[in-house]
């Protein structure tokens, strides 16, 4: 189990595939537009081309974030594209395959993960392939190199801060973030951390195919200098969260409030009632940096984000590095062999 998260004792039962297709069909009259199939991991299951098949039939864009280990399966992968699935996300947070093992508790994640970032290309190639690095202090210095990598590769790359307990947290607070402080990039050299941010930003704005958001960048830097992680959320009425079982979370640090299978959920979603629950449960919260629930809500309040957003549509995503594929397929040869090194020794001196 990778240290940087929480797996919950709570175990809830996957719904069959009729259910889903209940699932889907309330989601469309919900008016969602965009669906992310994550886990657990999504190619575990035998029947996921069908499930996709589900949500696309009520044309929702779909896509899946996987660890990328050996059951994505060309075969499997091809049977997704062909039922619709849109994007594919790769979880991968060194080129490092030691460090990226030990962060994982596995064997040849760096080797899976890299060919399925391939495989990802080659059977989605109007789709995005993204890669989904969790930024620690095992990796913080790597950051603007992955991104680099990923780019001359034709990969998109998102990253997402390691959010984990604070010492005054009881352990049921949150459900998903870990425990192990030894991942906090909180603990780094601060003038270390403010110059990998500032190239971040640098590449952001170069078009490297970083998806994060300038506004995102800079919040988390300022958070690292101030401590300060609370914001106007809008987890719950931007986004939902919908376990395995169908239960309905207005994030994933909080349990559920409903489930989406409940005849009457639609209408409790759009009462005032549900409303003040969900923001009586953020506004209690004290914060986190995952990027699903703060990128949304910046580009629906801030006009610079959502700017920067329609300049990276045309500049750089789904039309920028699209066509240039095909000339980038071949760097995927030796991949590792000519990977930028990972940080060495104490993490935390940078």
């Amino acid at each position: 189990m990778c240290g940087q998260h929480r797996t919950s004792s709570e175990r809830t039962g996957e719904l069959p595939l009729s259910a889903i297709r209940a699932v889907a069909e309330r989601i469309a009259r919900m008016r969602a537009y965009h669906i992310v199939i994550t886990g657990g991991e999504p190619f575990l299951r035998p029947d996921l081309p069908d499930v996709i098949a589900a949500f696309r039939q009520h044309n929702l864009s779909i896509r899946v974030q996987t660890n990328g280990g050996p059951q994505v399966t060309s075969q499997m992968l091809a049977q997704c594209a062909r039922a619709g699935l849109c994007d594919i996300s790769v979880s991968l947070d060194t080129l490092n395959p030691s460090l990226q093992d030990e962060i994982c508790q596995s064997r040849r994640v760096v080797d899976h993960a890299l060919r399925t970032m391939q495989l990802g290309q080659q059977l989605l190639p109007h789709g995005i392939s993204q890669a989904n690095i969790v930024a620690s202090a095992y990796n913080f210095a790597e950051l603007p190199d992955l991104v680099r990598f990923f780019y001359h590769r034709g990969m998109y790359t998102y990253i997402t801060p390691v959010m984990i307990e604070r010492g005054h947290a009881t352990g049921r607070s949150f459900r998903f973030r870990g425990q192990d402080a030894s991942f906090k990039p909180e603990d780094m050299d601060a003038d270390v951390c403010h110059r990998i941010l500032d190239e971040l930003i640098g590449l952001r704005r170069l078009g490297f195919g970083l998806t994060n958001s300038t506004r995102y960048l800079r919040d988390y830097k300022s958070y690292l200098t101030n401590g300060q992680s609370s914001w106007r959320c809008e987890a719950g009425i931007l986004t939902l969260d919908i376990l395995p079982d169908g239960s309905v979370c207005p994030c994933k640090e909080k349990p559920p409030i409903g489930n989406i299978l409940d005849e009457g959920f639609p209408q409790y979603y759009r009462s005032p009632a549900y409303l003040q629950r969900v923001r009586k449960i953020t506004s209690a919260c004290q914060g986190c940096f995952y990027g699903e629930y703060r990128e949304p809500q910046y580009a629906l309040h801030d006009p610079s984000v959502l700017q920067e957003w329609v300049r990276g549509w045309f500049c750089t995503f789904r039309r920028g590095m699209r066509f240039n594929r095909a000339m980038k397929s071949e760097r995927w040869t030796n991949t590792v062999a000519c990977s930028p090194s990972a940080a060495h020794g104490d993490p935390k001196k940078g």
